[in-house]
């Protein structure tokens, strides 16, 4: 499993979901071990790793449109940091590169709109009270729905700013992983 840089986010995928085709894994290999910072990254692995997200992700991107060499510092300094992070023996997750790997935390708050000082109070009835006193209840000191078989897909709700659709139907499509060990997509429209 990849946790994808996303500006100020991250999300879990298995690596292979990033691989187009057989052909490329070679490359995504190498990248792992400079993002693992196994390999010390030089310019010719840089411009590489930079030719690749910018022919596979680039297109994407929000950024697509703005100054070619502005994008690829913005690249360098994510990428940094993803290497910093991966080399830290104590974090339980991994980073890597996705299309969001050229903008500046700001801009990926602005596209994504998460600037909380623009946005009203939703006054959401599932975080208010009252809450259920669980100090005597026996709950395991960790859970990982992966090992249970309770997780699906990855979904990507793009700029839409209504996350509870998308929620409600996780939560629906977990249910039915958990209960019936099967899965069937549900839509958030």
């Amino acid at each position: 499993e990849i946790i994808l840089v996303t500006g100020v986010q991250t999300c879990a995928l298995p690596i292979s979901a990033l691989l187009a085709s057989t052909a490329e894994a070679c490359i995504c290999a190498e990248f792992d071990a400079y993002l693992s910072g196994k390999l010390p990254m030089d310019h010719g692995a840089f411009i590489k790793m930079w030719e690749y997200f910018e022919k596979n992700e680039g297109l994407a991107s929000p950024n697509a449109h703005k100054d070619r060499s502005e994008r690829m510092a913005i690249f360098a300094e994510n990428l940094e940091r993803v290497i910093e992070h991966n080399k830290q023996e104590d974090k339980t997750y991994s980073k890597g590169l996705n299309k969001f790997s050229d903008l500046t935390d700001q801009e990926f708050t602005d596209y994504f709109k998460l600037d909380k000082t623009k946005r009203a109070d939703q006054h959401c009835s599932a975080t208010k009270g009252p809450h259920q006193d669980m100090s005597q209840v026996d709950i395991p000191a960790s859970w990982d729905w992966r090992d249970h078989d309770g997780t699906t897909p990855v979904k990507n709700q793009g700029s839409c700013g209504s996350c509870w659709t998308f929620s409600a139907v996780g939560a629906l499509e977990a249910a039915e992983l958990i209960k019936y060990k099967s899965f069937t997509p549900l839509s958030e429209q």
